[in-house]
């Protein structure tokens, strides 16, 4: 007797777009599908890199193979394995803390007032592209307000509260030191 509510993994990978094309694939075939998405490492430009796992059904196991054209031969590794999404694959410290993130989100989503950005961080002669400072900024979810004045020099104010993130992030920068 086999469990209505178990799921039988029937495709891995690192690759996010042939997951997408997995899924959609098993969507059109009309197949009930679940996905777990691990962090595996970070890139040196502090990516996460992920492994992805789909599963099924055990009763849809034969259909999703057919809908995905694998044939029976093929990834007999990936076939007996069950699909389990683990809790943790290494402690979560290694990738950052998913509260702090999840504030520091939040809180970036929320209305802000430029006005509101006092502390002077960094200044740049003016130009009509963003630096790679500011980049950095949106990348890391921190508000900044520039502020043009007439000598051509552009000044850059950031939130009290990231004043401490956004010098660490200028250090990163000036030093081309990734993160510690």
């Amino acid at each position: 007797m086999t469990n209505e509510n178990a799921f039988r993994k029937v495709w891995e990978g690192n690759s996010e777009s042939d997951c997408l094309e997995v899924c959609r694939d098993l969507k059109r075939a009309g197949i009930v599908y679940r996905v777990a998405q691990q962090p595996v490492s970070r890139s040196i430009k502090m990516r996460v890199n992920w492994k992805f796992q789909v599963g099924v059904p055990e009763s849809d196991y034969e259909s999703a193979r057919a809908a995905l054209g694998l044939n029976a031969a093929a990834d007999e590794e990936i076939e007996n394995q069950a699909f389990e999404i683990p809790e943790s694959i290494r402690p979560i410290s290694e990738f950052g803390e998913p509260e702090v993130e999840r504030r520091l989100a939040g809180s970036y989503l929320k209305p802000w007032h430029p006005k509101n950005a006092t502390v002077e961080i960094w200044w740049q002669v003016a130009s009509d592209t963003p630096s790679i400072v500011e980049l950095a900024f949106r990348e890391n979810l921190i508000h900044y307000r520039l502020q043009r004045g007439d000598n051509g020099r552009c000044n850059l104010f950031v939130l009290p509260e990231d004043e401490a993130r956004a010098r660490e992030i200028l250090r990163e920068i000036e030093k081309g030191e990734p993160p510690a």
